[in-house]
């Protein structure tokens, strides 16, 4: 499945399995919908629509079956407001305050899809009012800084006033915009023109060209492409007691450690990736047999750009923050051969 690289460093499939409606279903179609290729899922913690614990059984059987792992998977699910939930099935305390709510909401969504952490979380529409449209907002900016989720988007934003005041205002910009588009909107030609303007969106290029070589008919084709290189950030563990005495109170939960991002998610990133893999093909045909034979060279340039890195900063003499993890592969190359009879 074709993905892209958003503004926070994540990649994103360009489509996405959409989980709601399917009820009692939604586990075994999860688990065929990734069995067929898709890596995207999006859903809600909203049990009106969606059966959030059923795609986390599909999720499971797909984990259980080998074909992938978590990292392959793009998992995206939803706050709702009260406005949009069933009464007599709300996930969350109705009577608590906005931001306990998206807390609530946040861990019911990773206790249903049996992950610890989420690749984006969706405000599924804008409340009653701008405040507290901000108020969610802000309170989802603290699920990023947390680690629970990696990055934020807004669904249903169909007011270019509302979009435009929530990324003017938001510490973390929204990497997401989910939408329906209809013709007798002009398509929200406004809205999607405002998010071009925007620099939420890091540049992600392909070139691909084809040459035959006159005489001998050997076909060379060529694929350079340019990546965003991995995004940059760096986290320290801290223990509760280095934290109580400034909090005046122990950590929530009585958790023994806290998180915390030292850089805001979406704001470095390190080198690009750029690629480029040549290919020759000759063409045979001897009676009725024809052979091609494929000379495929990978990363020409034999660079080795660094893919991820340690993200863990322990302090100013700590030497293992941005050590490298992995990096592209070295050049290599492939020589193959097909017979049709």
């Amino acid at each position: 499945m074709d993905s892209f690289t958003c503004a926070t460093g994540v990649r994103m499939p360009r489509i996405l399995y959409g989980t709601a409606w399917k009820k009692t279903e939604t586990g075994r179609l999860v688990a065929t919908a990734i069995r067929q290729g898709f890596r995207g899922l999006d859903t809600a913690c909203q049990p009106k629509h969606y059966d959030e614990a059923g795609v986390g059984a599909g999720i499971a059987t797909a984990l259980a079956a080998g074909s992938v792992t978590r990292d392959d998977l793009y998992l995206q699910t939803k706050f709702t407001s009260l406005s949009g939930q069933d009464p007599q099935r709300i996930p969350y305390d109705p009577t608590a305050p906005i931001p306990q709510q998206v807390a609530q909401s946040c861990e019911v969504s990773l206790r249903n899809l049996r992950t610890e952490w989420l690749d984006c979380l969706v405000l599924h529409s804008p409340l009653p009012t701008l405040r507290q449209t901000h108020e969610a907002w802000q309170a989802m900016e603290t699920l990023v800084d947390a680690g629970k989720t990696k990055q934020l988007g807004i669904s249903n934003c169909y007011e270019l006033r509302e979009l435009e005041s929530i990324y003017g205002e938001a510490r973390i910009k929204p990497a997401v915009l989910q939408n329906r588009f209809h013709a007798d909107t002009s398509y929200g030609n406004d809205i999607r023109a405002y998010c071009r303007q925007q620099d939420n969106f890091l540049t992600d290029g392909k070139l691909v060209g084809t040459y035959t070589v006159p005489k001998i008919d050997v076909a060379i084709s060529g694929l350079f492409y340019s990546r965003p290189g991995p995004q940059l950030s760096a986290s320290r563990v801290f223990l509760n007691s280095e934290v109580a005495s400034s909090l005046g109170r122990n950590l929530s939960a009585n958790a023994q450690t806290v998180t915390i991002n030292l850089v805001t998610p979406g704001t470095l990133y390190g080198e690009r990736r750029n690629q480029l893999d040549l290919r020759l093909t000759k063409n045979f045909t001897v009676q009725r047999l024809r052979a091609g034979v494929n000379f495929e060279l990978y990363n020409l340039f034999n660079a080795n750009t660094v893919l991820t890195e340690n993200a863990t900063y322990r302090g100013t003499t700590e030497t293992g923050w941005r050590i490298p993890t992995s990096i592209m592969p070295p050049r290599f190359i492939k020589v193959s051969v097909q017979l049709d009879f």
